[in-house]
């Protein structure tokens, strides 16, 4: 059975808290879930990392979805691990958002609350609008939505999150200059 990450033609994530799954290093990714997952055992999170690590090879595929990031400056702040595991991701990162279906933009701090200031999620377009999802994510899981209503309320919250986040080369910038600061 094809997951809806498999289908999807184009991925819009916003992240507030983390860098998106998929833009993980499995450094970062393991110290996210021995972080968030407090009482589970190293052989599940160990499990999720490589659940997490074979979901980045769709960015791999010959046709790829676009992915389109707008990832809070504060995600990028936030140590996760140590300052190596910090550094090594921002430059992953920055690497990343070389590749033509990757796009990564960082709304600034200065700029204050924003269109989505609650929750990362993810905006999943399907080959056809039918098949369009949001996927909001919660603690070891993520709620899936498709009724109009809550997709197209997802689609304007990410339109505005693009349209106040700096522009691509600005997003770059501040990235690298994150990643040399002391954490």
């Amino acid at each position: 059975m094809p997951r809806l990450e498999d289908e999807a033609v184009r991925e819009d994530h916003f992240a507030c808290i983390y860098i998106p799954g998929l833009l993980q290093t499995r450094v970062y990714a393991e110290a996210v879930h021995r972080a968030s997952e407090v009482h589970c055992p190293e052989q599940e999170v160990q499990h999720m990392v490589e659940s997490r690590m074979k979901s980045r090879k769709l960015l791999d595929r010959e046709e790829p979805p676009h992915m389109w990031c707008t990832i809070d400056e504060a995600a990028l702040r936030r140590r996760v691990g140590c300052r190596d595991v910090m550094q090594q991701q921002l430059r992953h990162l920055l690497e990343a958002s070389q590749r033509h279906h990757v796009t990564v933009q960082v709304p600034p701090l200065s700029k204050g609350a924003h269109a989505a200031a609650v929750d990362s999620f993810a905006v999943l377009w399907g080959p056809t609008p039918e098949l369009d999802v949001v996927n909001v994510d919660l603690i070891r899981a993520g709620l899936f939505m498709e009724k109009q209503q809550e997709l197209e309320r997802y689609k304007l919250a990410f339109e505005h999150l693009s349209a106040q986040a700096l522009d691509l080369e600005s997003s770059a910038a501040i990235i690298n200059r994150i990643s040399k600061v002391p954490q």
